[in-house]
């Protein structure tokens, strides 16, 4: 709420830096996958691409009309997407030109992914009148997929794999690119213990128990 980005000290816990740029709460944030750079999004409509621990930042851009809900890096730590209440998506360069809009969807925008290939962009809206969860073709700018729901203030790709997931309100959905999942096995009373995503494929798997075990309820 004061504007500030602090950074810790994993190990020790101890507060390591202050990153001031913002002059209004902050709201987003995102890591690069080099994990060099941070971008940033406040309720003044500002996104700040920053040197991780820096003081100031490195390049600013003033493009929404309200607060900047959502940004994300777009494969390297030059490009990034942003998102707001104002409904719009745009992809910004650190020093090539000025940014681009995507598009601009009917209600505020609370949450973007990109895919490992930097290839998709999806988006999740708190407003179902048009679409919960819109995915782009980067290179290209185009919508290429809506699926239409609840409200998602939620989205994330799996890692390494042809999937993605949503979350809000209503719970969370999951999605598999090409859709092989076996028939789950049914254990008598069975409650779930552990939640998963594999590795190297778009599956999530639950190890179920039974009561017949000798399982503590605790």
């Amino acid at each position: 709420a004061d504007g500030l980005i602090r950074v810790w000290d994993m190990a020790s816990g101890d507060l390591a830096r202050e990153m001031r740029g913002h002059g209004a709460p902050v709201f987003a944030l995102d890591v690069s996958p080099n994990g060099a750079r941070v971008v940033s999004g406040a309720a003044d409509g500002a996104t700040l691409l920053w040197t991780l621990g820096a003081e100031r930042p490195d390049a600013e851009w003033l493009e929404h009309d309200n607060t900047v809900s959502a940004v994300t890096f777009l494969g390297d730590d030059r490009t990034v997407a942003s998102a707001g209440w104002d409904g719009r998506v745009l992809i910004m360069t650190e020093g090539v030109g000025p940014p681009v809009e995507v598009d601009r969807l009917p209600g505020p925008v609370l949450a973007l992914d990109v895919g490992a290939d930097a290839v998709t962009l999806a988006a999740g809206t708190s407003s179902s009148g048009d679409a919960s969860v819109t995915f782009w073709h980067v290179p290209s700018r185009a919508r290429v997929l809506t699926l239409p729901g609840s409200a998602t203030q939620a989205v994330s790709f799996v890692k390494g794999a042809q999937g993605f997931a949503a979350g809000g309100a209503g719970g969370a959905r999951f999605w598999e690119a090409r859709p092989e999942t076996p028939e789950p096995a049914e254990p008598a009373d069975p409650r779930t213990t552990t939640l998963e995503w594999s590795d190297g494929s778009a599956l999530y798997y639950e190890a179920q128990v039974s009561r017949a075990l000798p399982l503590l309820d605790s």
